[in-house]
């Protein structure tokens, strides 16, 4: 591979998010003395804001590359939901944001000072959905994924995507031949068993196939056992600042170095990645070129401070500032034993 293939492809396409989702509150301020009461700063307030997160940010992301998103997930009946919904839909986003009564939406508030975090308070509910909404948000799945062209299971572990909804989203997936990822949590990963490509970071990793992975070969079994697990065509892991690393069920894998050295918030850097990923396999990319740009986006998310959405024109120019062609950023790896039953959907090569 080369540069030359740059941007040319990229296609406007509908992408499904199922999951999550969830509203980052920040509050930012200054602190110049200790409170009284304990030896801790007083922050004096001068702004806040609230933007999407989660799932949310995902889709956020996924329409600032152009593509056109729709989101399903769940909100409280809270003024905190009802601002996210506003806000999606204000943004041009189509949800389907189903109202849980008695449940609050997932709140996260960053106190910040001078751009650092001092602290967070989380405020959710992640305990298992009543069937009821649980068929409602599989219903809203039914009708949204014979129109889209990648679906994107974003699960933070909030409740929304369960064993039943999993299994049923990736069954929908198979039978309409739609390329399914999933973003994961917890350490049972065969919930996610037959989804197209799956994209843990090294500790859901290690939680998931019960390897601690402290070096290559580590890393390489567990890969192995990722495929296996899930049955995907690929498991992409990534790794922060090592980069990201590639296993295909056909045995090859491959590295791609970290593009950034400037690190200020990772907050959402794993949304960009997913939703750039997406976006390019939607493009007809392939799963490297796919997985090159994609490593390319979240490395532009973790220069900017929050949570933020990297739009299509800032990665062409940082997709033409590189130098030296792709295949010096790639690092193929010795081919790994075929493992993992195939999912249609996606090309791999």
């Amino acid at each position: 591979m080369n540069l030359e293939f740059e941007l040319d492809r990229w296609d406007n396409q509908t992408i499904l998010v199922i999951g999550d989702m969830m509203v980052d509150f920040y509050v930012n301020g200054k602190a110049n003395r200790l409170c009284p009461e304990a030896p801790v700063p007083v922050v004096q307030v001068e702004s806040t804001s609230q933007v999407p997160g989660g799932a949310a940010n995902l889709a956020c992301n996924i329409l600032s590359l152009g593509g056109h998103p729709i989101l399903v997930g769940i909100v409280g009946d809270d003024s905190v939901g009802r601002k996210l919904l506003d806000q999606l839909s204000v943004q041009g986003i189509e949800v389907v944001g189903i109202v849980v009564p008695g449940r609050p939406t997932t709140l996260k508030t960053r106190i910040m000072v001078q751009h650092h975090l001092l602290v967070r308070t989380d405020q959710e509910e992640s305990a298992p959905l009543p069937l009821e909404i649980q068929s409602k948000i599989l219903q809203a799945c039914r009708s949204a994924i014979p129109r889209a062209t990648v679906v994107v299971i974003s699960d933070y572990a909030k409740g929304v995507v369960s064993h039943y909804l999993a299994k049923r989203v990736i069954q929908l997936c198979c039978r309409f031949g739609k390329i399914c990822l999933a973003d994961p949590k917890g350490t049972d990963f065969r919930k996610y068993r037959g989804v197209t490509v799956i994209t843990p970071n090294l500790k859901e990793t290690e939680l998931a196939t019960g390897i601690r992975i402290k070096d290559e070969a580590s890393l390489h079994r567990a890969g192995q056992v990722l495929l296996k697990i899930t049955g995907c065509r690929a498991a992409l892991i990534t790794q922060g600042k090592d980069g990201v690393s590639i296993f295909r069920r056909d045995g090859k894998t491959y590295h791609l170095p970290a593009i950034t050295t400037e690190v200020f918030d990772v907050t959402g850097a794993g949304d960009t990645l997913l939703a750039t990923l997406a976006s390019a396999l939607a493009s007809g990319y392939t799963l490297l070129e796919a997985s090159f740009l994609a490593n390319i986006a979240a490395g532009l998310a973790v220069r900017k401070l929050g949570t933020a959405s990297i739009s299509f024109d800032e990665l062409r120019k940082a997709l033409l500032s590189l130098q030296g062609g792709i295949d010096r950023q790639i690092k193929q790896n010795k081919p790994l034993p075929e493992c993992g039953k195939q999912v249609p959907g996606v090309n791999v090569t």
